[in-house]
């Protein structure tokens, strides 16, 4: 069965180049998806569950290869996440 994708188009996977991907649907709560997505890994200044960048939908693609499941936003909006609350 082939999914219709419409907001995020990859050709390959950014992680392994791999073509076979599949479209997902991600359920986040309430619809449109309202929490946050919070950096992983990185020291921050301060966070309270209201900090994150605001996903503007729920679909995603994965890579049956890799297993990395990913969208395309705009990533100005992490960047400045970033530059405002994460440690040197």
């Amino acid at each position: 069965m082939q999914h219709l994708f419409t907001e995020t188009r990859f050709m390959h996977c950014p992680g392994c180049g791999s073509d076979a991907l599949e479209a997902l649907t991600l359920q986040l709560g309430a619809e449109p998806p309202s929490g946050p997505f919070q950096p992983t890994g990185r020291p921050l200044k301060w966070l309270r569950a209201t900090h994150g960048v605001a996903l503007r939908g729920n679909q995603f693609q994965m890579c049956r290869a890799c297993g990395m499941v990913f969208r395309q936003d705009d990533p100005s909006t992490l960047n400045d996440f970033l530059a405002r609350y994460a440690k040197d």
